[in-house]
């Protein structure tokens, strides 16, 4: 963040912290008045003087009623000064180009102190040094803006134990005017401002006013209308851009802005405690924007680590009916850029001197503005948030979070998101809400390069996308995905009742973007009969007597690239008193091509494939001898007349493969499941490896696939 604090004409301060835009505006104007060069080695007074000179000659109006110098002590006291810079722009009336219509928009900024103290002031080689520069309580900054029947703004700070020690700073060129490039040619001006070099700057308080009225002056109307207290600012030891620490003990806001469908005014208080940055590096935040400084992958630290011992904010979304949010701790470790290879004020210059945007500059600068910051770690604990029912106006709604937190995020990916002990307990309706733990992570973004030429080609066939998803799909989809969910209850009386033990989702790939690894399992999915949606499967688990359904399942799919098996290493899928089924495959020589392109050359690769071995096993836990006692009053005939019939119709399905010891296996195997319901297995485990394709020819004489697959039908 820029020091509130410091002059914009006095070399660097810090980017990197925001507070509001009260705030910055009553800095950034105030600091316009802080520091003006001398020519020449010089005396405080000269230094002064000159100082004076140079800021009339941009266009400031000074005034004071003394300025005396004690050459014993080199103390300069400045009583009643006064510095005035104002002027008008014209501006769009908000009509057509073709119109060419504006109006005017004038500004003045005014600043005052009644008494400014300067000891050791000295200017050499166009770098000033001053030991401490001080000013009296009743400093004041005034903002005032107006756009001709539109509106008109005021904003007024009063500053309050303000100083600076050890202060040195060289004076930045106000770049000449250029048509083509209105915001580049500031880069210079605004690195040698963020330079600045003092050992501390600190304010006491800073107490600030705001109001805007939007229409005209005969027929004007309150839209903003706010207060800011500011308590103990502090930063501490900058030097060539790098700042050791800000600090803001508290930050205290009222704010009144009128509704946007009506003329009520709501109010927003925010109060901020104990915020502290450290390890703050201006300079490759502006290096980051600097077309000079070549692109590198090196990350560099623009704020080492922020802190905020709390934060509480009331914001009313209606008369009466607010709603409030309080937070704890809330942390971050390691802010950085990475320089891109990319003009970003090229771009803007090019769009503020008219010039018609490339789409596909638009889209890779989106890209690599986005590519360009990371952070190491943030966190945030202990954030609650509370509102009015709206059916019961005495009764309050209340979220609380434990901890939200993000981990290594960059342009390669995010390690992780995630959320913690969320509680609702007191919803409308009776409802209630809570989740243990919630992440989504390990998410590895698809590389830059390809996305480049993707644009290029959107750009040049719009209908690229729509004719080719799946390119889309390779070229923008994440190579790996990770999401898990722990602990959560939800509870809608008369409606649902849902509970989830745990669930995990990992997917990657090595030839995106079709998943090569695949790994899902629920623990204990808990929900009454009565939420399934199906009509059938809900009357048929009723009519098992079944009121809730628990339902777990795994699975782990993979396919691994050096020995090219694709591996269903285990599937397993349990209704609790019903049953679970279990399985595994395993194919081999499943080409590269199978996943990169499976509508063309993939489905002749996998035909090239070789099945190895699978098997798949239904354990019972009840949930055979309740179908089969619901089958046959169903059929109206006794349980042991419908088992012969469904023997019966096992093996007359086994009739098309014309094997008779095959039949027989299957047979016996049913009726041994039937009559005593554990287990049954069906494995295929040939001796060696099977071509695909000979299974597929084998099709015109299926009698031999039972021998040649080495199907194996067992019960028990």
């Amino acid at each position: 963040m820029q020091n509130l604090f410091q002059s914009p004409f006095a070399s660097r301060t810090h980017g990197a912290l925001t507070v509001k835009v009260a705030t910055v505006l009553t800095g950034t104007a105030l600091a316009l008045v802080l520091t003006q060069p001398a020519f020449a080695d010089s005396t405080g007074e000269e230094a002064y003087r000159a100082y004076i000179q140079e800021l009339e000659a941009l266009g400031f109006k000074s005034s004071n009623s003394g300025i005396e110098y004690n050459s014993s002590t080199d103390q300069l006291i400045i009583s009643n000064d006064q510095w005035v810079f104002e002027g008008a722009l014209p501006v769009s009336a908000g009509g057509t180009e073709a119109d060419g219509e504006t109006v005017e928009a004038a500004y003045k900024f005014t600043y005052s102190s009644g008494t400014t103290t300067i000891d050791g002031l000295s200017e050499k080689d166009g770098v000033y040094t001053a030991s401490s520069w001080s000013f009296s309580n009743d400093t004041q900054f005034e903002a005032i803006g107006s756009v001709e029947g539109k509106g008109r703004g005021k904003l007024v700070a009063r500053i309050n134990g303000m100083s600076i020690s050890n202060y040195g700073f060289d004076v930045p060129d106000v770049p000449a005017d250029n048509a083509d490039k209105k915001v580049s040619r500031w880069l210079p001006f605004l690195r040698t401002l963020m330079l600045q070099n003092f050992d501390e700057t600190k304010v006491d308080a800073v107490a600030m006013t705001l109001e805007a009225y939007e229409g005209s002056k005969d027929d004007e109307q309150l839209i903003v209308s706010g207060t800011m207290q500011m308590d103990g600012y502090s930063v501490l030891n900058s030097r060539d851009g790098k700042v050791e620490r800000y600090v803001m003990d508290k930050v205290t806001q009222n704010i009144l802005t009128r509704a946007e469908h009506s003329d009520d005014m709501v109010s927003q208080t925010t109060t901020q405690i104990g915020t502290v940055y450290e390890d703050v590096n201006n300079a490759a935040f502006i290096d980051l924007f600097d077309p000079a400084v070549a692109a590198s992958d090196d990350r560099l630290t623009v704020v080492g680590s922020q802190t905020v011992e709390s934060y509480e904010s009331t914001q009313e979304v209606a008369p009466g009916f607010a709603i409030r949010m309080t937070t704890g701790n809330v942390h971050a470790n390691d802010f950085f850029v990475v320089k891109r290879d990319f003009d970003f004020l090229g771009l803007l210059d090019g769009l503020l001197a008219g010039q018609e945007p490339s789409i596909e500059n638009l889209g890779v600068g989106a890209l690599q503005l986005y590519r360009s910051f990371g952070v190491k770690d943030l966190g945030l604990m202990d954030m609650t948030v509370t509102a009015p029912n709206p059916e019961q106006p005495d009764e309050e709604i209340r979220v609380a979070i434990g901890e939200m937190k993000m981990v290594n995020f960059s342009s390669n990916g995010i390690g992780e998101m995630s959320v913690s002990d969320i509680s609702a307990p007191d919803l409308p309706d009776g409802a209630s809400f809570k989740l243990d733990r919630a992440s989504l992570g390990n998410i590895e973004f698809a590389e830059f390069a390809p996305m480049q030429g993707i644009i290029s080609q959107l750009v040049a066939d719009p209908d690229l996308a729509s004719r080719d998803p799946f390119l889309m799909a390779k070229t923008f989809t994440p190579h790996s995905l990770s999401v898990a969910i722990d602990g959560l209850d939800l509870n809608v009386p008369g409606e649902v009742a849902v509970s989830l033990n745990s669930y995990v989702l990992d997917l990657a790939s090595t030839v995106p973007p079709i998943p090569t690894s695949i790994y899902t399992k629920t623990d204990s999915l808990v929900m009454p009969v009565e939420a399934i949606e199906e009509p059938e499967a809900q009357a048929i688990l009723q009519a098992l007597g079944l009121e809730t359904v628990t339902w777990s399942d795994e699975t782990r799919l993979y396919w691994d690239e050096e020995t090219k098996d694709l591996h269903l290493e285990k599937l397993v899928m349990s209704l609790k008193d019903l049953g679970t089924v279990e399985g595994t495959f395993r194919f081999a020589n499943v080409a590269r091509e199978v996943f990169e392109d499976p509508q063309g050359q993939g489905q002749f690769a996998l035909a090239m494939a070789s099945f190895v071995e699978a098997e798949f096993q239904f354990t019972d836990e009840g949930g055979t001898e309740k179908g089969l006692a619901l089958a046959a009053q169903d059929a109206g005939v006794p349980v042991e007349a419908l088992k012969i019939g469904l023997v019966e119709q096992a093996a007359q399905s086994t009739a098309a493969l014309q094997n008779e010891a095959f039949t027989s296996m299957v047979r016996d195997a049913v009726s041994k499941f039937l009559e005593n319901p554990e287990a049954i297995k069906i494995s295929l485990k040939p001796v060696k490896s099977v071509p695909v394709t000979q299974i597929l020819g084998s099709l015109a004489a299926p009698q031999t696939l039972p021998d040649l697959l080495n199907i194996q039908v067992t019960a028990n």
